[in-house]
């Protein structure tokens, strides 16, 4: 019974969130969308980050999700909903256990994955099925010029170190479709966890840190033969000296007041509103002269330093919500109660009180009578 309620209240919240984003007609995406999460640390934010664009994007269902794990559940087999598990496209890095511990992990998988050459044709051959599926959803966009690459990750999860490599293969393949690739990257930060594990895994995500500095620096450049064909012929895949992401945003589940009990879901809502915010299908008459539209060029240039480096990017959510959920689990609360009673009160219901209930008229209703027994009389005779 409790999951029934359950369902039947978030049925209800849906439905009209739903109904509020439509009314403004600015909740539809403009360009292709990809959401790429690397690592199993952030597997858990797949669902949540797609039941938000369900509720919020009125063409949400083109929306393309990737998932690069190594565990069990990297293959969908551990969903429990088949639908959701269908949308949620995998590959499983099958990489052999470090020999030296936790320490030395992220490096020897870094190596094992260049030495065995079936791990760049298996996420070739994935990548290459996303671009191929992509083209299926062409009625759902305006335009397929550019395609929107998000990419999302945890600071102290060990394969973050692919980042560079996933993140310019999915670049390369794209590009054989779409004019352009706009890539994002979104770095999350569990303060929560760390506070249980704060020495290894902190100064792994102390380390990527340092990593993503480098990737944004503007002389940053990277060559790899990570394109695998068929035959198996590999080429090469170049970036030139330039910031690999367009922009990086650091999101932690900590801000002003402490770490927050809702800090993930927090963190799940600021993704897709960016996403929404970057990628919003506009209408030619929309114009707010106060708040304006969102100008992405004039937003990197603000961030950038006097010595170029483009810095990071945080964000915090607020906002003021109808409670859906519990008007509609109080409503329903109210009726059972008042059934109950009547019930319990076992006397049968006066005639004229049900007729009020259902909205019927006593006088109205003996015209209605009347006119049905003399048009009977007429017929008769």
């Amino acid at each position: 019974m409790r999951e029934i309620l359950r369902q039947y209240a978030s049925g209800y919240a849906k439905s009209e969130d739903r109904l509020t984003w439509m009314e403004d007609d600015q909740s539809s995406i403009h360009y292709p969308e990809v959401y790429l999460f690397i690592g199993d640390k952030v597997a858990t934010a797949i669902e949540p980050i797609m039941d938000i664009h369900d509720r919020k994007w009125d063409n949400s269902a083109s929306v393309i999700y990737f998932h690069v794990g190594t565990k069990l559940h990297a293959n969908g087999a551990e969903r429990e909903d088949a639908q959701t598990a269908g949308r949620i496209h995998t590959y499983q890095l099958r990489l052999p256990e470090a020999e030296g511990g936790a320490r030395s992990y992220r490096r020897e998988m870094y190596k094992a994955f260049y030495e065995e050459k079936r791990y760049l044709s298996e996420l070739n051959q994935s990548i290459r099925q996303l671009s191929h599926q992509i083209s299926d959803y062409g009625r759902n966009y305006s335009s397929f010029d550019r395609i929107h690459l998000s990419i999302i990750t945890r600071v102290d999860d060990p394969l973050n170190v692919f980042i560079p490599e996933i993140s310019l293969l999915a670049d390369s393949i794209f590009k054989q479709s779409f004019k352009s690739v706009q890539m994002d990257l979104y770095t999350l930060i569990n303060e929560r966890e760390q506070i249980e594990s704060y020495g290894y895994d902190s100064s792994v995500g102390v380390a990527f840190l340092r990593e993503l500095e480098r990737m944004q620096s503007p002389d940053y450049s990277f060559s790899a033969p990570l394109q695998v064909t068929e035959d198996g012929l590999t080429i090469p895949v170049v970036h030139s000296a330039s910031s690999l992401f367009d922009l990086v945003y650091v999101l932690s589940d900590k801000n002003e007041r402490g770490i927050s009990d809702a800090g993930a879901q927090d963190i799940y809502e600021i993704i897709c509103h960016l996403g929404l915010l970057k990628n919003r299908k506009l209408k030619d008459d929309v114009y707010d002269g106060i708040r304006g539209v969102y100008n992405n060029t004039s937003f990197k240039s603000n961030i950038r330093t006097e010595s170029g480096r483009q810095g990071f990017v945080s964000a915090g959510f607020a906002r003021v919500k109808r409670p859906n959920e519990p008007i509609a689990l109080t409503v329903l609360y109210h009726f059972c109660r008042g059934l109950l009673q009547r019930m319990k009160r076992g006397a049968d219901p006066d005639i004229h009180e049900c007729m009020a209930y259902f909205g019927l008229h006593p006088e109205l209703s003996l015209l209605r009578s009347a006119g049905c027994c003399q048009m009977r009389s007429l017929s008769m005779g």
